[in-house]
């Protein structure tokens, strides 16, 4: 309890350089899911030879209840950090201007007409940057489609493991200034990783031989033949 306690205080702190008590608060359930599931696997282990053979004595059916929980522990993480500190802001810029958000720098590089198979449309570059250091180069599409007229925007996004950046484009105010929104979401990946780990905890618990072994017994106790009443009483008979 103090050590998840610990953790989601500092956490948070490392990661985002801000205080906030709900994202505290949901780091440390998270804690407490991951070291209550360390413990339980050193208490597994605790009386065998070694780590190495407890580890391996351990059924495929808890490796997989343990991978799930991990996956709500990462869930938690994710969805906190994604609702409580994740920001956006909406700016018109023209070539040249840049803005920020967070610890990044967004600039507009300049725009150029597209045209695709059954689309017109403009698109905007934007360079990304984290100091000094050019993190990527974005490209935003608006787009019009051609046979129904309808409008349509094209997200740019630049993933990363801690972090995505979004850049969409609303409506073009003048010859060169353009409308946009840009978003920074910290830890939104986390959340898909979150469910790729329970749908493998799930499926390793159901690969252990076990149930197999199990659901075979029952399938051949349904099967085997039992003598009738009447049998039975001619043989004592």
């Amino acid at each position: 309890a103090g050590a998840s306690l610990v953790l989601g205080v500092v956490i948070p702190l490392v990661l985002m350089l801000e205080f906030s008590l709900a994202a505290t608060i949901t780091v440390m359930l998270a804690s407490w899911i991951l070291l209550t599931m360390l413990k339980d696997i050193a208490n597994k282990v605790a009386n065998k030879p070694t780590i190495g053979q407890g580890l391996r004595a351990l059924p495929l059916s808890y490796w997989g209840m343990q991978i799930a929980h991990l996956g709500v522990a990462v869930l938690l993480v994710g969805a906190a950090l994604t609702s409580f500190f994740s920001s956006e802001r909406s700016v018109l810029l023209t070539p040249g201007q840049s803005t920020t958000l967070g610890n990044y720098e967004f600039t507009l590089e300049g725009t150029e007409p597209i045209r695709g198979p059954n689309f017109v449309g403009d698109r905007v570059e934007m360079t990304v940057r984290r100091g000094d250091e050019v993190i990527n180069t974005l490209y935003p599409e608006k787009r019009v489609y051609l046979a129904s007229g309808s409008p349509s925007t094209e997200m740019a996004i630049d993933s990363g493991f801690l972090r995505d950046l979004f850049v969409t484009l609303g409506e073009q105010r003048d010859a060169a200034g353009w409308t946009m929104t840009i978003y920074v979401k910290p830890f939104v990946r986390w959340v898909w990783l979150a469910a790729i780990l329970m749908a493998i905890g799930g499926t390793t618990a159901a690969l252990d031989k076990r149930y197999r072994r199990l659901r075979r017994k029952a399938i051949e106790g349904e099967t085997v033949p039992t003598r009738p009443a009447t049998d039975k009483l001619q043989t004592a008979s």
